[in-house]
This record gives C-alpha cells, sequence and structure tokens, in this order.
C-alpha cells in the first residue's frame, strides 16, 4: 500500500533514509517556479468567504491546508528523491536534535528577526508601496486570520524548508561549493515571495537557514527556525513599531550581537552536536 504520509516522508530525509538528487542551477529554478504556481494557487483557496468568520470555515481551510501540504511534500518526496537502503545506513547516527542545538539556533534567529522586523523594515519603510504591491497587502488581509496564521507560522515554513533546504539545498550541494549552493537557493528563496520586502528579508533568512542545515545536517532543525521566524514576525505585529532611529540602532545592535553569539555556536556543531 502507498504511504502518502508527508510526516513520515520528513523523516526518511531527516534520518538518512532518503535524500535528493544532484540539481543544477536551471533545474533548481525550475522547482522554485513550480512551487510558486503552487503557492499562488494556494493563496487563492484562502480568500475570506462572504459570510465571515465561522467554526466550519476554520475546519473547511484546516483541512485544505493538510491536503496541500501532504500533497506538495508527496510530489516533491517521489520526484526529486533518492531512496537509499535502509540497512546501509548507521543505526548509532549522531543526536542532531538537542538542547544546546535548540538553544543557539533560537538565540541566532532571535536576533536576526529583531534586525530584520526593525530596522530592515524602518529602513525600506519610504519604498514599501513599491517593493510591495497593493494587491498583496490587500490579499493579506482578506484571509481567515486564524487558518490563514496557521499556514504562514506552521504548514508553509514546513514546506519551504523541505523544499528549498531539502530538495534544492540538498541537490545544489552535490554539483556546487557549500557557498555557491547556499546563496543559489536563498536567491531563489528570496525571489520566490515576489516583492521587494520580502525579497531582502527572504535572501538573508534563506542564507541563515542554508548555513544551519550544512552545519546540522537536519531539516527538522531548519523548520523550527522557520517556523520561530514566522511565528515571531507575527507576535511582533502586534508591538507598537519604534519610530525613533537611535532606538532601532540600538536594538538592532543587541540583535547582532544575539545572532553572531548564536551563528558561531552553531559553527561548533559536530555531526549535529556540540
Amino acid at each position: 500500500m502507498l504511504n502518502i504520509n508527508p510526516f513520515k516522508r520528513i523523516s526518511y530525509i531527516e534520518n538518512g533514509i532518503a535524500e535528493f538528487k544532484k540539481m543544477d542551477i536551471i533545474n533548481a529554478i525550475g522547482v522554485m517556479i513550480f512551487y510558486v504556481i503552487a503557492t499562488i494557487f494556494m493563496s487563492v483557496l484562502f480568500m475570506k468567504d462572504k459570510a465571515g468568520f465561522s467554526l466550519k470555515i476554520f475546519i473547511f481551510n484546516g483541512v485544505k491546508i493538510l491536503l496541500i501540504f501532504t500533497v506538495l511534500i508527496n510530489l516533491f518526496y517521489y520526484w526529486y528523491s533518492i531512496i537509499i537502503d535502509e540497512k546501509n545506513i548507521c543505526k548509532k547516527t549522531p543526536k542532531k536534535i538537542t538542547i544546546k542545538n535548540v538553544f543557539y539556533i533560537t538565540i541566532a534567529l532571535l536576533g536576526f528577526r529583531i534586525i530584520s522586523s526593525y530596522l530592515t523594515i524602518f529602513i525600506l519603510a519610504p519604498f514599501s508601496k513599491v517593493l510591495m504591491p497593493k494587491f498583496m497587502l490587500k490579499a493579506v488581509s482578506e484571509t481567515i486570520e486564524i487558518s490563514f496564521f496557521i499556514y504562514v507560522c506552521i504548514i508553509g515554513p514546513a514546506m519551504e524548508e523541505f523544499v528549498f533546504r531539502g530538495v534544492i539545498l540538498t541537490g545544489l550541494l552535490k554539483k556546487y561549493s557549500v557557498k555557491k549552493s547556499i546563496i543559489i537557493s536563498a536567491l531563489l528563496f528570496g525571489i520566490m515571495h515576489l516583492n521587494g520586502i520580502q525579497f531582502i528579508n527572504g535572501f538573508l533568512l534563506g542564507v541563515l537557514l542554508g548555513y544551519i542545515y550544512v552545519r546540522t545536517k537536519s531539516i527538522y532543525l531548519c523548520m523550527y527556525s522557520h517556523i520561530l521566524f514566522n511565528t515571531m514576525g507575527v507576535i511582533f505585529m502586534y508591538i507598537p513599531k519604534i519610530n525613533n532611529l537611535l532606538v532601532t540602532v540600538l536594538f538592532a545592535i543587541v540583535a547582532f550581537i544575539f545572532m553572531i553569539y548564536g551563528i558561531k555556536k552553531i559553527d561548533n556543531f559536530r555531526n549535529g552536536g556540540l
């Protein structure tokens, strides 16, 4: 019987039972375009019903989210994966997810999120009308809040990490150097967001997530990092914005120290542990 459990597919990648095929830049662009088309289609499904919010609508949207997640994970898995003989996998594989791993990654992501939310947005705010098309802002305002945030904070990051770090970055690493592979995958990740502000933040986040993936070899940790980043972004939406440049810069300096500290500790990982 065909197993279509998306979480099982992700666990195969995490545990080394499967890996993704070698990929060049053209193929990587093709994967990105396919994913963009899929996400545009998904955005239509989240448009708010005229009847307004109700438990029925929320459940219906929740089912759609899980269905999309299942379909996309399986499509990319069967299209690009290579199944490895389980018998050849060392049973005593290094533990990738530890309390220290999660702690230092959290510190790094917290610093980056603050920089992204306060410094980058502060600088780019005068150009927001050019960098962020009105139809995108309108689309966000017309979504059902709870189900949309579930997608933005959990399902979306999980799918994006599976595709951009799992499929694309893993494939690129088999053909190019680590630096080139991370930069290419991060560029595609930024382009995927289809607007200027998110391209800049997406590219920088893609570099950080690519670095985490290369150091830890854990798709789970990348998913955790992306989920944390997006969730903090939602939380920061409800925190009053800082309009003072000096205070913003001071916040950014502290955040930068946090980020560098966390990254340096991640750099000390050896086979997924410290």
